[in-house]
């Protein structure tokens, strides 16, 4: 596993201030500030805009709605792929990856959704070996 350590950059930000203007800011090519309000914005009711906790959906709801299922038949499999592909095509266009990849409800239960149809496992195998492929060609 790979092990990325926190380093303090107060005293760094601090000097770089101080030969700033008003109305400046600091920016890094890894943190853009899209980024920075995707951070603050997801899950608070007055900056996300995609945020309902009234509409909440768990899984347990969605199962009970029939919107996720643990029997897929093949064209309902190709959707949901053809979904997982436009999301990891904005994640790389810059959206956040909880916003797209991570929002797909059979990823948060691969044991129970997933793993039981080995086609869709071998996809979602794929699947997130790509994202970690695109995350370590980005951050090297």
């Amino acid at each position: 596993p790979e092990e990325h350590e926190w380093e303090d950059i107060s005293d760094l930000c601090d000097l770089a201030v101080r030969g700033m203007n008003l109305g400046e800011m600091l920016e890094s090519p890894e943190f853009r500030l899209f980024d920075a309000m995707s951070a603050i914005e997801i899950m608070d009711p007055k900056m996300d805009s995609g945020f309902d906790s009234a509409g909440d959906m768990s899984l347990e709801r969605a199962e009970q709605e029939g919107i996720i299922k643990k029997s897929l038949s093949h064209s309902e499999l190709i959707t949901i792929w053809d979904e997982l592909f436009m999301y990891y095509l904005l994640w790389l266009d810059g959206h956040t990856i909880v916003q797209t990849c991570w929002c797909c409800l059979y990823l948060q239960n691969i044991k129970e959704l997933v793993q039981p149809i080995p086609v869709f496992g071998a996809f979602i195998d794929a699947f997130l070996i790509a994202c970690r492929s695109a995350k370590d060609a980005i951050i090297s």
